[in-house]
């Protein structure tokens, strides 16, 4: 072997060993990679499992809101609110077995009192729309004039024919219906004051309705005049006559159980 061709054996020998040298490197390489990658995966396993296991021993804590009454003039807005935590206890299979009544293990009291509290919630929510409702109703007794009125269209008058073609409509802006209205019409001459009367009666007028007549003709009158002698609703618990306005009390117009 020449010098020439024992230079080029080395050439060779070193590239081979570079090489061999690279392939190892890389492997090292990829092998820590894929532990690391393994290593990683394990942890998150496990933090996920243990954070499983604390949740499912957590106890749940169920809140109940009461609302209590304490005056029956304090205002709807301002009630007063308790508030009552209540530990729930998980059911417990194994505990179960271990004790002659399960049900002290699963919080079957606990849930028990839950759902009495929530029974009170329930009725005292219902009590107080029912005062709600009771305090509507006598405001609207009390200022009735704002809820219930009427209107009086143009008439005719002739010195021949008197007073014709009047018509008188009943309006009811509230929420509930109002059974009977009654209207006394007065007809005025201006020498000779009232020469005639006549009443119009309204029945079943719709809540926030309204209904028209047409009241007598006259033959007499050039001045007409009306106004509400009576009203009466059994939604509205409301009686209502001209004589009950000097009453010595708050309420006046409540029906009573000589009106019913």
């Amino acid at each position: 072997m020449n010098s020439s061709d024992n230079h080029t054996f080395h050439i060779r020998e070193k590239e081979n060993f570079d090489r061999r040298k690279r392939k190892a490197k890389r492997d090292l390489i990829l092998i820590i990679l894929f532990l690391s990658l393994i290593t990683g995966v394990s942890l998150v396993w496990l933090l996920w499992f243990s954070e499983t296991i604390i949740e499912e021993h957590e106890p749940e804590l169920v809140e109940i809101i009461i609302e209590e009454i304490d005056s029956a003039e304090m205002p709807i807005r301002e009630l007063p609110v308790r508030r009552k935590s209540i530990e729930r206890k998980e059911f417990d299979s194994l505990g179960m077995l271990d004790h002659k009544d399960g049900r002290v293990d699963s919080g079957y009291f606990e849930l028990e009192e839950a759902q009495r509290i929530k029974s009170m919630r329930i009725l005292s929510e219902v009590d107080v729309r029912l005062r709600q409702l009771e305090q509507r109703k006598k405001y609207i007794r009390n200022h009735f004039q704002h809820f219930i009125f009427t209107h009086q269209s143009n008439f005719l008058h002739s010195e021949e024919a008197g007073i014709s073609n009047l018509f008188i409509t009943i309006h009811n802006v509230s929420e509930f219906c109002i059974d009977l209205v009654i209207i006394d019409i007065q007809y005025i001459e201006p020498d000779e004051g009232i020469v005639n009367n006549h009443t119009l009666s309204f029945n079943g007028i719709e809540a926030r309705g309204q209904i028209t007549l047409k009241a007598p003709d006259s033959s007499r009158g050039r001045i007409i005049t009306h106004v509400i002698s009576r009203i009466s609703s059994r939604s509205l618990d409301f009686c209502y006559t001209p004589e009950k306005w000097h009453k010595d009390t708050d309420d006046p117009y409540k029906c009573s159980n000589g009106d019913k």
